[in-house]
């Protein structure tokens, strides 16, 4: 059976090892640290951000919606007004766009989807690149049987060609843009083309109920096919990231799909149990409307299959994991397992310390630790990779 993949909240103030807002409210915390990690990245103003988290009653959803909401209307209108000057307009835009999304938090981790703000995000995330002189920014749309997935294909400008390449696929709750600013923007400025899909049950694919599924391999080598058509894309030197439950979708796609020459599992998920549970109902809507399922019977069947033994062991390509010492949503166990598994040599595995940077859920707590780990791993792999043979 694959490990409890349930989330285990601290015990007591402190033991989140990391800032926390509001000590007696974990989730909360948890999401607000989220949203200040996008300072570090430049897509959002710390306060901006304690503005509105001052002014909110701790646990009032609906509060935390409006709120940010209201800021990213504000910087979205600004945006119109900026005159000539298209960068300020750009990063207007770029905080506008998280706000909105972040204000959707809550409401995603429910279940919902169509959500209003989440469509603002994405016109304003759009709005944003269109003014971006430094990449070159394109819209597709991936065959995945009789549906499509939504994807954007981002280089830098005036590169025309094949380059190293990164598909990026974010968690649970992901959407393609905000993993653009997540790592996306940093891998363009080095030089790769990236790739950003919103997968089965993420993002825009999961409001035109394409649901998630537990050979994830499929859709990535979908996704694959798809983007190495791609002019700016170099299929000898193609790699794959994947975040939080991404990184359970990563290790399947390198398991399968012999075109991948690297993988980053940044943060560890060996699976879900055969109870498919959660810690509470909010948890389990999120996960049905991942499946699109409406019964937890239904749930209960998609999730069966849904884990990595059996997997983790054809994976035969590098493979760096990252994971948090004090990581509550996924133990650390996932990311120790893995590694355990994965019979490739060249295979590295980086735990941050409780109390240190990083140390939390995908180093929301501090993106620019994992950045330094994960870029500086690629360029010494996926940059030679053309040159060195497949270890199968």
């Amino acid at each position: 059976m694959a490990i409890d993949w349930r989330v285990r909240p601290p015990n007591g103030p402190g033991s989140f090892a990391a800032f926390e807002y509001w000590p007696d409210h974990p989730e909360w915390s948890t999401q607000l640290l989220r949203l200040i990690s996008y300072t570090t990245l430049g897509a959002a103003d710390f306060s901006e951000i304690e503005r509105v988290a001052a002014s909110l009653p701790v646990g009032d959803d609906a509060a935390w919606y409006e709120g940010f909401v209201a800021l990213a209307r504000r910087l979205d209108e600004k945006a119109v007004t900026s005159g000539q000057d298209r960068l300020t307009a750009r990063d207007t835009w770029d905080r506008a766009a998280i706000y909105y999304r972040m204000a959707a938090t809550f409401r995603s981790i429910r279940g919902e989807i169509n959500v209003a703000s989440v469509e603002e995000s994405r016109r304003c995330f759009r709005l944003a690149r269109q003014l971006d002189w430094s990449v070159r920014f394109d819209q597709v749309e991936i065959p995945y049987g009789d549906d499509h997935l939504p994807a954007y294909v981002v280089a830098p400008r005036g590169c025309r060609e094949p380059r190293p390449t990164v598909i990026v696929l974010g968690g649970i709750d992901a959407f393609a843009e905000e993993m653009y600013y997540k790592i996306g923007a940093a891998l363009v400025r080095r030089g790769y083309t990236v790739v950003l899909p919103d997968g089965p049950g993420q993002g825009e694919s999961r409001n035109r109920r394409i649901p998630a599924r537990a050979d994830y391999e499929v859709a990535i080598t979908a996704i694959i096919d798809a983007v190495v058509a791609q002019p700016e894309v170099d299929a000898r030197r193609l790699a794959l990231i994947g975040s939080s439950m991404g990184g359970y979708f990563a290790a399947r796609g390198a398991a399968f799909d012999l075109r991948l020459r690297a993988v980053v599992i940044w943060g560890a998920f060996y699976g879900i149990n055969s109870a498919g549970g959660g810690d509470s109902a909010s948890r389990l809507g999120q996960a049905m409307a991942l499946f699109a399922v409406s019964s937890l019977d239904e749930l209960a069947n998609k999730v069966t299959d849904f884990n990595l033994e059996g997997v983790a062991e054809q994976i035969r390509v590098p493979t760096l994991i990252l994971h948090g010492g004090s990581d509550v949503q996924v133990p650390v166990a996932h990311a120790e397992r893995l590694f355990e598994d994965i019979p490739h040599p060249d295979k590295q595995l980086v735990v941050y310390p409780p109390g240190q940077p990083g140390c939390t859920h995908c180093q929301l707590d501090s993106p620019a630790t994992a950045h330094f780990d994960i870029l500086n791993w690629l360029g010494e792999r996926v940059l030679v990779a053309a040159e060195r043979p497949t270890q199968r």
